[in-house]
């Protein structure tokens, strides 16, 4: 069987549309609007409420903490833990590192 022509097809598609626009209309362009979002204050609010949590399970007996586990001495590795122990203090989060050499078998970093 021949493919069908052209102008067939189309007309098959604009008859199963179900808006009824021209063909020759273009297709509408969604529009979005941007927002510029302040990266500091929307940080500063999150640490506020975050600092707030921890208050209310500190009063109560539960203070959180993290722990961290450093194996090796990765430059890259320690800025980013020594970032994630700043955080902690600020909010008032415990925090524990526990910095251990390369060479270490890897039962003992779990035990």
């Amino acid at each position: 069987m021949p493919p069908a022509p052209a102008h067939t097809v189309r007309a098959n598609l604009a008859a199963r549309s179900s808006r009824k626009r021209p063909a020759s209309e273009p297709r509408p362009i969604p529009t979005m609007t941007a927002q510029v979002l302040d990266g500091t204050a929307l940080s500063e609010k999150i640490r506020g409420a975050l600092a707030a949590r921890v208050e209310a399970l500190t009063s109560v007996g539960s203070r959180p903490g993290l722990t961290v586990i450093l194996v090796g001495d990765d430059p890259a590795s320690q800025v980013y833990v020594r970032n994630k122990v700043k955080a902690c203090e600020r909010i008032g989060i415990r925090s524990d590192l526990k910095a251990l050499p390369q060479a270490r078998p890897r039962r003992s970093c779990l035990a």
